[in-house]
């Protein structure tokens, strides 16, 4: 289930050729934890990719947390910082979490 939101989003980022560039040649690793499934992703400037995501060692934001939590996050129907912390907790810099909040607003 968590493969599939996490498909679908990357799917919607994809059409929007405004988004990734923003990037400014930064990559990001993105954990997606829905305490079941465990799904990575490496954002670049380019594309999102999962085969990368192995072999990644720079900045990373890791969510962890219920199913429907990171569901609704994916689907832009809720902002990561709003959200309390015993639903979700997200690890990483708070510049990341802030746009990586951006591209799930904007990527719906």
């Amino acid at each position: 289930m968590l493969q599939e939101h996490v498909l679908a989003w990357q799917e919607q980022v994809a059409c929007r050729k405004d988004l990734l560039p923003r990037w400014k040649k930064r990559s990001l690793l993105i954990c997606f934890d829905n305490l079941h499934q465990t799904v990575q992703i490496c954002v670049t400037n380019n594309h999102i990719e999962t085969e990368r995501a192995r072999d990644y060692l720079g900045r990373r934001v890791t969510l962890k947390g219920h199913p429907e939590v990171i569901a609704e996050v994916l689907e832009g129907k809720k902002q990561l910082t709003k959200i309390p912390t015993h639903l979700i907790q997200i690890q990483g810099a708070y510049r990341d979490i802030l746009f990586l909040e951006s591209l799930f607003l904007l990527g719906r």
